[in-house]
């Protein structure tokens, strides 16, 4: 399990700790678990929403060949369905990331992220901004009950931190599976400041056991920046926000009090990541859990599926899709699906983040 410890809601990551858990007895699936199943598979709008995103020209089907660039180049868009259902009720919205070239370059100066490892290493990831627009049209009515909806079509600017994206989750998901299965006890852990000696010698006991690579451990500490990127799409438009934020369960007034806000944890797989079987030659694909805490009290789950972040998929830092849901609400959870993602007819080669130290 990864503990991602943020600032807020998606802020900085401060910490990632990793350890194994038990496996859970295999039970019927839910509605929300099927979701995440059908992640990857063929799907449709509603009618009056695919109606209105076909007429402004918004593609709905096709994923482009990947190609090997790691920078989001102008023309690269990705299409995603974006479900809530609560009880009988399922509405729709559609979400068009489109890089259309406008606004600033992505030749800015480069930030940078530092993550430390228990093991004593330190690493370092670079990321240059790419502007990007948002569009979301919705909300629609998708289940036929006839509610009388106020759709909207809502553009907002985002700039993407390509760099962090290209880090992607499926290099990290594949060394969390290898530390799992290695049935070891105790945690690898990161953050942005060195260790004390004290959690050194827990990771280099841990390491020295499933003796991870360098390359292991740096997937691992790039987790935590490909997340917090991705989710600032969230974060940064209009009205999806506040979306997911209809299933957190949050923290009562009492606990805001006692800890002086809110802090927030994600924890990386706190169940167990499942690979899926793909075609062969096909790049892999993983279901990864995560779970959100806000001041130690579970408040959102979350399932993600993800595979190699290449054009056109870089911009969503590999992730096909996701499935939150609040805990203990079975009949209510949010799906985003692609459905779509396109690959500029130019593509660059040009290295997003090159710092490894």
């Amino acid at each position: 399990m990864v503990n991602l410890r943020v600032v807020g809601w998606l802020g900085l990551v401060s910490a990632l700790s990793l350890d194994a858990s038990a496996a859970q007895p295999a039970q019927l699936p839910t509605p929300a678990e099927a979701a995440v199943a059908a992640i990857g598979s063929a799907a449709e709008p509603c009618a009056a929403l695919a109606g209105v995103a076909r007429s402004q020209g918004i593609p709905l089907d096709g994923v482009d060949q990947s190609s090997a660039g790691v920078v989001v180049n102008p023309g690269d868009s990705v299409t995603a369905l974006v479900t809530l259902v609560e009880k009988s009720h399922r509405t729709e919205w559609l979400l068009y990331v489109n890089a259309d070239g406008q606004g600033p370059s992505a030749t800015n100066k480069p930030s940078k992220m530092v993550m430390h490892s228990t093991t004593g290493r330190k690493f370092e990831f670079e990321s240059t901004r790419v502007p990007v627009s948002v569009r979301t049209l919705g909300p629609y009515d998708a289940s036929n009950q006839k509610r009388k909806l106020k759709a909207a079509d809502k553009t907002a600017r985002v700039s993407l931190q390509q760099g962090y994206l290209a880090l992607g989750l499926d290099n990290a998901a594949k060394a969390a599976m290898r530390l799992r299965e290695s049935n070891t006890k105790g945690g690898l852990a990161y953050g942005p400041r060195p260790f004390g000696e004290k959690a050194l010698a827990r990771g280099r006991e841990l390491t020295n056991i499933i003796h991870l690579t360098v390359e292991e451990e740096r997937a691992l500490g790039g987790a935590g920046p490909a997340l917090e990127s991705y989710f600032t799409i969230v974060q940064q438009t209009e009205g999806l926000s506040d979306i997911l934020f209809k299933l957190i369960d949050l923290p009562s007034m009492w606990s805001i009090a006692r800890n002086k806000g809110v802090t927030a944890n994600f924890q990386f797989g706190h169940k167990k990541i499942r690979e899926r079987q793909v075609e062969a030659g096909s790049p892999a694909v993983y279901e990864i859990p995560l779970a959100l805490e806000l001041n130690g009290q579970d408040a959102l789950h979350i399932t993600l599926v993800a595979t190699r972040p290449q054009p056109p998929l870089l911009a969503c830092a590999g992730i096909m899709g996701l499935v939150a849901t609040r805990p203990g609400a079975k009949d209510t959870w949010l799906a985003v699906q692609l459905l779509s993602a396109k690959r500029s007819p130019v593509a660059t080669n040009t290295v997003a983040n090159t710092s490894n130290k």
